[in-house]
């Protein structure tokens, strides 16, 4: 147990550390872009190059008319074809709401590399997400959370979906690890 939280508190300040150098994967804009406003958004993440890394957002798209419209206006980087974008965009992993039982606002995640497996995708929510995130919902092989507060001192995992992330966590997630978990 002891080991379990040094790795994390490590973890943790490593990632502090990311965040106060500036890094890209971590860095949030100060205002909204169009491409973030909007009630209905999804986003498009790569694998993590590293174990405990990031997975790195390539695109994201908001739109205010549906969750399909945010989901067709994502751009997979380096695809030659529309069809080749479309196929990326069809790998949902996760859904993000803002209220418990899987209401109101609600965030899309689609993986570049496809659906999960055993390592997944680790997923670090925008300032707008952490202080909003109630309950989740996993797709395809995609089915266990890990979910960190933003100092990721405190860890809760579940099978997905989770119609509440708890108390501890509600409007205060930092990272999701999303895996499959047979």
């Amino acid at each position: 147990m002891r080991h379990e939280f040094t790795r994390t508190l490590t973890v943790g300040v490593a990632t502090a550390a990311c965040l106060l150098s500036g890094s890209a994967a971590f860095a949030a804009p100060a205002t909204p872009t169009s491409a973030e406003t909007g009630k209905y958004c999804a986003i498009l993440v790569g694998k993590p190059t590293a174990p405990d890394g990031v997975s790195p957002e390539l695109d994201r798209a908001c739109s205010a008319l549906s969750r399909d419209d945010a989901r067709r206006h994502l751009n997979r980087p380096g695809a030659r074809t529309a069809g080749e974008a479309e196929v990326a965009a069809r790998t949902r992993l996760m859904t993000w709401y803002s209220d418990v039982n899987y209401g109101g606002d609600a965030q899309d995640v689609y993986g570049n590399d496809g659906t999960c497996d055993y390592s997944g995708y680790r997923l670090v929510p925008n300032s707008d997400w952490r202080r909003k995130l109630s309950s989740a919902e996993g797709f395809r092989q995609c089915n266990w959370a890990a979910f960190y507060n933003p100092t990721q001192i405190l860890k809760f995992s579940y099978r997905l979906p989770v119609a509440y992330v708890g108390i501890e966590l509600n409007d205060n997630v930092g990272v999701i690890q999303v895996s499959r978990f047979d």
